[in-house]
């Protein structure tokens, strides 16, 4: 598949150090190396390198319209081999294989994240008395409510947790409970970056079953924020391909199956954004995002957000931000 299952396991191991919880988009972004990442051009090395060819071939006394052929062709296979797309074929695909034939006990997968949600809701512990939340936020897939419960995101914010998808359940019924009474709760919804991914407010208003959403702050990535976003990654699900970001490519992006998973943000600073957002209605990944967290936009932009483990670089205000502070991960109260 291109890689090793090597490469996977040992950027599974440093997603999850400290006990933190990923997914399996959170993993595949992260497998991008640094070298895959580099989007080159190898156009005017290639053109360089042909002409050298041919004028050293034509002193050496091959008639000058063979020498101009075969410069040219070693100019394309020069061109071609330094050129970089900053894709890495098949890379979702391999990512997945290995996370069903292997795991890892930190792993989230959408086979076990609607257990993980299930156990969380059927447990004792847990109830409406001890957690009382002022807030929902709507997110749009089963595997981010159980990463984000699995990070106690939900008691560091106060906040109930739900599926655009998954509309029964405790935390659903107690939702719906709280929507028609006079103590309502702010709605925040958040989503992946992509043309389909940016329509997921406006289905849930459209949605009967979703009592009290006539206003929703929408947290999530938008083609706007995007444009001016540097770096992160981009997957196809339908080819398998995981793709750095570039601004100049966004349209291209847009009119794929292509999206940028707003999940590939690191464990350790997941939480801290997402609440950082809520508190001041921010995009995730808008420079008033890491302004909010301590961090200046010129040092977002010349690191990787879900990269090879560079993510979000130092913190420009320079303030720790330890997952001791910011969501315990494995082994919080609600699941023993």
């Amino acid at each position: 598949m291109g890689f090793s299952d090597r490469r996977v396991w040992k950027v599974a191991e440093k997603l999850s150090k400290g006990g933190r919880y990923f997914t399996e988009q959170q993993l595949a972004c992260a497998c991008l190396s640094k070298s895959e990442r580099k989007i080159t051009t190898g156009t005017l090395i290639g053109a360089i390198c042909g002409l050298i060819a041919s004028i050293l071939l034509t002193f050496n006394g091959i008639p000058i319209h063979e020498s101009i052929i075969i410069g040219v062709v070693i100019g394309l296979i020069i061109g071609v081999c330094l050129t970089n797309s900053g894709e890495k074929a098949k890379l979702w695909t391999g990512v997945q294989t290995y996370c069903y034939k292997k795991g890892h006990q930190f792993l989230i997968t959408p086979k076990n994240a609607e257990a993980i949600i299930g156990r969380l809701e059927k447990k004792n512990k847990l109830t409406f008395q001890d957690f009382n939340p002022d807030k929902a936020l709507i997110v749009d897939d089963l595997e981010f409510v159980a990463l984000l419960l699995l990070n106690n995101f939900h008691r560091d914010s106060n906040c109930l947790i739900l599926s655009v998808n998954h509309k029964s359940g405790p935390f659903y019924e107690y939702f719906l409970k709280r929507q028609q009474s006079e103590n309502k709760l702010l709605v925040f919804a958040v989503h992946d970056g992509g043309a389909e991914e940016e329509l997921m407010v406006s289905r849930i208003q459209k949605d009967p079953k979703w009592i009290g959403c006539e206003e929703i702050t929408d947290l999530g990535l938008s083609r706007e924020t995007l444009t001016n976003y540097k770096n992160g990654t981009w997957i196809n699900e339908g080819t398998g391909s995981v793709q750095t970001h570039s601004p100049k490519k966004i349209d291209e992006k847009y009119q794929g199956s292509w999206l940028f998973p707003v999940d590939c943000i690191p464990p350790e600073k997941l939480n801290l954004s997402l609440n950082a957002c809520m508190v001041g209605g921010f995009e995730m990944l808008s420079p008033q995002m890491f302004g909010a967290i301590g961090m200046a936009p010129s040092t977002a932009s010349n690191n990787t957000a879900g990269g090879d483990g560079s993510y979000y670089g130092n913190s420009g205000s320079g303030a720790s931000f330890s997952s001791s502070d910011y969501g315990g991960g494995a082994g919080f109260d609600d699941f023993g």
